[in-house]
């Protein structure tokens, strides 16, 4: 074993390096995206099995159900559904989701044009 152990030193610096991105590799999701899939996506992704998704369909229209493919959402309006609930969708305290990860959210959904800072 101890004939081996320079080997290894030469090789586990190696093992430790950090693999660098393949040209194909899509860029890590944002923060506001992954909290969006830990609590939203349940109910919001698109597809059958979404209720939230399919009652937006019905109460809005295909065009306006899929909250990550609107261009009309306010991050007030998010702030202000998330918090009081809305229809069958629960109000959100924040120790559950804090206001800070509400943001990044809001942030996600909102398109930059129409992002304004809070007041």
């Amino acid at each position: 074993m101890r004939r081996h152990l320079p080997a290894l030193a030469v090789l586990l610096p190696l093992f430790a390096m950090p693999v660098p991105a393949a040209a194909g590799d899509a860029p890590a999701p944002s923060a506001g995206k992954v909290l969006f899939d830990r609590w939203c996506a349940q109910c919001h992704a698109p597809g059958h099995g979404h209720p939230g998704t399919q009652q937006l369909g019905r109460m809005r229209g295909a065009k306006l159900a899929v909250l990550e493919q609107r261009g009309d959402l306010s991050a007030g309006l998010i702030r202000l559904v998330v918090r009081n609930g809305q229809s069958a969708m629960p109000p959100y305290r924040p120790s559950e989701i804090s206001d800070a990860e509400l943001e990044q959210i809001a942030a996600h959904l909102v398109p930059p044009s129409l992002q304004r800072p809070r007041r």
